[in-house]
C-alpha cells in the first residue's frame, strides 16, 4: 500500500478514535475551597502576569486565566469565584477536543487524554496555591466535578 494512503488511515483512524473519546466523556474539573482574608484576585493578577499569562478576565465575583500554552495543546483554565468575604472557589480544568466537540477534563483525571497539558496545567495550579498559601490539588482535599 503507498505510505500517504497508509498515513491517511492511520491519521482518519486516531482521528476518530479522539472524537469517539470526547464525545462518550463527562466534562470534569478540579474544585478546591479556600478560605483567605487578603486580596486574592490581586494575588492572583500579579502571580499570572509575573509568569507571562496575560488574558485574564474579570466580572463581578470571578476571576478567570486562561494559561499561556504553546500551539496544538488543550488550553488550561483557572477560575477563582468569590463566594463571600472569605470563601472563594478554584475550579482548574484543561479543554480538550477540536472545532465541534469540547470537554472539560479536570487536571487530575487519570489516562491519556491531553495528559501533557493536564500535568502542566497541574503544576502550575500548584504553583498559584502555594503562592495562596494553600495545599496542592493532590493535598487539598479537592473534589472532582462531573458534569
Amino acid at each position: 500500500m503507498e505510505s500517504w494512503l497508509t498515513g491517511t488511515l492511520v491519521g482518519l483512524g486516531v482521528g476518530s478514535l479522539v472524537i469517539f473519546a470526547i464525545a462518550l466523556g463527562r466534562s470534569s474539573r478540579d474544585r478546591v475551597v479556600f478560605m483567605s482574608t487578603g486580596d486574592v484576585f490581586q494575588v492572583i493578577r500579579r502571580w499570572a502576569e509575573q509568569r507571562g499569562h496575560h488574558d485574564i478576565s474579570e466580572s463581578l465575583d470571578t476571576l478567570t486565566v486562561h494559561l499561556s500554552r504553546p500551539l496544538f495543546s488543550a488550553p488550561v483554565v483557572i477560575s477563582v469565584t468569590r463566594r463571600d468575604d472569605t470563601e472563594y472557589l478554584l475550579e482548574a480544568w484543561a479543554i480538550f477536543g477540536g472545532i465541534l466537540l469540547k470537554r472539560d477534563l479536570a487536571l487530575t483525571t487519570p489516562g491519556p487524554l491531553a495528559r501533557l497539558p493536564r500535568e502542566v496545567g497541574a503544576k502550575k495550579v500548584d504553583d498559584l496555591l502555594r503562592t495562596l498559601g494553600q495545599p496542592r490539588l493532590a493535598e487539598s482535599g479537592r473534589s472532582r466535578v462531573r458534569r
